[in-house]
């Protein structure tokens, strides 16, 4: 699959603007073998998480990382951080900052 590997925060504006545009790339490329996981970097563990995913309806995976996988990746400077990940497992892309679709599609569309 194509990943999308999304380092966010509850705590992080940013972070909290692009999830309506996860949701929908989620919705609109699922069926092409793309994906989407999102690693929280919550100090407090997933129990704040929670119950924020479901007030934003997020409809991929979320796990938790403590910048452990996010330093062996390439490391998470700020948030959020965005990776594309072809489906040979090699980062195509690296994006530091909020993502929109727009900014992504291209992208996506090249991979799939």
């Amino acid at each position: 699959k194509i990943v999308l590997l999304n380092f966010w925060a509850t705590w992080c504006a940013p972070c909290i603007r692009e999830i309506p545009e996860l949701v929908k790339m989620k919705e609109k490329y699922e069926n092409d073998g793309f994906e989407i996981i999102g690693v929280s970097l919550d100090e407090d563990g997933f129990e704040v998480v929670s119950s924020f995913l479901e007030q934003f309806e997020v409809n991929y995976p979320i796990v938790h990382d403590d910048y452990t996988y996010g330093n062996q990746i390439g490391g998470i400077f700020a948030l959020p951080t965005t990776y594309l990940i072809n489906r040979e497992g090699k980062v195509v892309l690296r994006k530091i900052g909020e993502i929109t679709m727009a900014d992504l599609e291209p992208q996506i569309l090249a991979l799939l």
